[in-house]
């Protein structure tokens, strides 16, 4: 089996080259040790192991296109959606001339490029999943590219606007990646990041969630229940989970990645999850109730929004 290497050193940081210490060390469901490093500068959290390229793509099941969460079969998903893509229209609108040419890396269910596709752009994909990408050709007549990024034929200076919603967690290549993107958007052409932050609700969690566990035993014992343990290093770094997530970003990483590929006027924010114009609700979509607990740490990612340290980081750059 081939097996890919992030191309930072065990000591640095893979965005800005600073020194970075080693955290953990996380196991995945196929058994595979993976060290997780923390960048002393950027914050930026990574994991700094072979990757192997059969595992990576192996994350990206036929199981999500039967599921609620694909707009196919659920129709609340695509207006959601909708709402998202309208506010990335206004945001864009402050760069460039729209509608225009755009490019979907990792399109996933192909929701946003039908979307973008409705409101007159002329769209693109690129996906790794061969389900995903005939998904998407059998639903809505869209060709994608099977692949990542890096072997796709498109021409330099190509789109106005190249999105990478929920992908850049995913990548091992970040760098020349992001390369090929500044390549491949016209002067003056936007890229947008979606990613996992390392927010106050993320942050908080894992430290609120270890010091209720005392608490909780003590009732654990009166009712001669099984006590609860402490949590395991995946508990802590919980959008590290490879070979799916491979990143877990700060504002200053991006900021500092962005920059080293050439990109200028950078726009950052943070939002929470379930954002209706972000990043949509995943109980309103599977149509549970969310329990006490959630909403309390929903409301706690909300804060953090507010003080630029919520759970969802959104990224708009011009070349």
């Amino acid at each position: 089996m081939s097996k890919q290497r992030f191309s930072a050193q065990n000591d640095s940081c893979p965005i800005c080259a600073n020194p970075a210490t080693y955290v953990t060390t996380l196991e995945s469901e196929e058994g595979q040790s993976y060290n997780v490093c923390r960048c002393t500068s950027c914050s930026l959290a990574f994991i700094d192991s072979p990757i192997r390229t059969d595992h990576a793509h192996s994350c990206y099941k036929p199981e999500f296109y039967d599921s609620t969460m694909c707009a196919v079969i659920n129709p609340l998903r695509k207006e959601l959606e909708r709402r998202v893509v309208l506010a990335q229209l206004r945001k864009l609108a402050e760069f460039i001339k729209v509608p225009g040419r755009i490019l979907d890396v990792g399109c996933g269910d192909g929701i946003h490029m039908k979307l973008f596709q409705e409101l007159g752009w002329e769209v693109h994909g690129t996906e790794v999943s061969a389900f995903a990408a005939q998904h998407v050709g059998r639903e809505y007549g869209i060709d994608v590219w099977l692949g990542d990024l890096l072997s796709a034929p498109f021409m330099q200076e190509q789109f106005d606007v190249i999105q990478l919603r929920h992908v850049i967690e995913h990548l091992t290549d970040i760098l020349p990646t992001i390369s090929r993107v500044h390549g491949l958007l016209r002067p003056g052409g936007v890229i947008c990041i979606d990613t996992p932050n390392r927010g106050l609700a993320s942050r908080l969690y894992p430290i609120i969630n270890s010091a209720l566990i005392p608490l909780a035993n003590v009732g654990q014992k009166l009712m001669n229940r099984p006590l609860r343990q402490s949590q395991r290093p995946c508990d802590r770094w919980g959008n590290l989970h490879p070979p799916e997530h491979n990143f877990w970003f700060t504002p200053q990483a991006i900021i500092i990645l962005l920059k080293t590929m050439g990109f200028r006027k950078i726009w950052i924010k943070t939002s929470y999850r379930g954002h209706p114009e972000h990043y949509p609700s995943k109980f309103l979509l599977r149509g549970e109730k969310e329990s006490w607990w959630s909403r309390m740490w929903l409301n706690m990612d909300m804060l953090g929004s507010m003080v630029g340290a919520g759970d969802i980081l959104i990224a708009y750059a011009q070349k």
